[in-house]
């Protein structure tokens, strides 16, 4: 009979396509997590790729090293949800996370802190984190935090770590949505499930992704299923704030702009000046609350 202790805790799941290069960022941000009293697994659902996404990951496999199990899984792709959903569905770990290629922990204890969390809250059915954005270029952009509000959540999947239970009980993504289905999942999740909003800022992200890119048809999805809340109107400007933010950014990389990268090239070096590299997330973290506190004392 199998111990209960060799079940995973927790079951990263990655969903790509022709991106071979961030599978491998992917890849090498998990295998630097030191994780000492839990298990974690990792499923790669792979679109059919040609660039060696499956020749990589498969060599990956026989990797003795390593201090996870990696699965892979190769499908003819129909849609980003669907691939999640058939990740989910072949997941054995307690939570889940959707950590697509290219996202990334940003410490090698990411993981041994959220794990700490979920000790606080055992029984809890999403733990939800405040994520990192980074430009295509590496420069740190901002950090969003996770909020909860009449019932709708606002928060980014890289963040979100959910019971494999309550995601089989609600059915998983709608796969009828192409941008907006992790949004109408996790406002299910902050309806019928537990939501625990944690501190440890341990994922970051670069930011100008598919939805980002598609603004038009994702508030037409979100209206689909939010178009009875009084806080849609809120809604759709705290979504068009993020994407104005994003526009500008990608402007800025198309244009190479010089002072655009003076300007990220200087918040990097205060930070740099103010934290050892051992505790940069920690000191950002705190600059971030620090003027949130401000705004909201306005």
């Amino acid at each position: 009979m199998e111990s209960k202790a060799i079940i995973p805790k927790f079951s990263i799941i990655t969903v790509t396509l022709n991106n071979v290069e961030g599978v491998a960022k992917t890849f090498a941000s998990l295998n630097d997590q030191e994780i000492v009293d839990f298990k974690i697994e990792w499923i790669v659902v792979d679109g059919m790729s040609s660039d060696g996404t499956s020749i990589f990951v498969t060599g990956n496999q026989s990797n003795s090293e390593l201090v996870f199990d990696v699965h892979l899984f190769s499908k003819p792709p129909i849609g980003i949800y669907d691939a999640m959903n058939f990740g989910a569905s072949k997941a054995n770990g307690e939570y889940l996370l959707f950590l697509n290629s290219g996202d990334f922990f940003l410490q090698k204890d990411s993981l041994q802190k959220i794990n700490s969390e979920f000790q606080m809250v055992p029984d809890v059915d999403c733990l939800a984190l405040p994520v990192a954005h980074f430009t295509r270029d590496g420069y740190l952009y901002d950090v969003t935090v996770p909020q909860e509000l009449d019932g709708q959540c606002h928060i980014h999947h890289q963040g979100v770590f959910l019971s494999r239970d309550l995601f089989q009980k609600i059915g998983g993504y709608d796969v009828s949505l192409k941008w907006a289905a992790d949004g109408k999942m996790l406002d299910k999740v902050a309806q019928i499930g537990s939501l625990y909003f944690g501190k440890s800022l341990a994922i970051g992200f670069e930011i100008g992704g598919a939805s980002a890119q598609n603004f038009s048809a994702l508030l037409n999805e979100i209206d689909s299923f939010r178009r009875n809340r009084r806080s849609l109107t809120q809604q759709k400007f705290l979504i068009f704030k993020n994407w104005l933010k994003v526009r500008i950014i990608l402007i800025h990389h198309t244009r190479s702009s010089i002072m655009t990268r003076w300007y990220y090239l200087k918040r990097q070096a205060r930070i740099m000046e103010q934290a050892s590299n051992d505790n940069r997330v920690e000191f950002l973290w705190s600059e971030f609350q620090k003027t949130t506190t401000k705004k909201n004392s306005k």
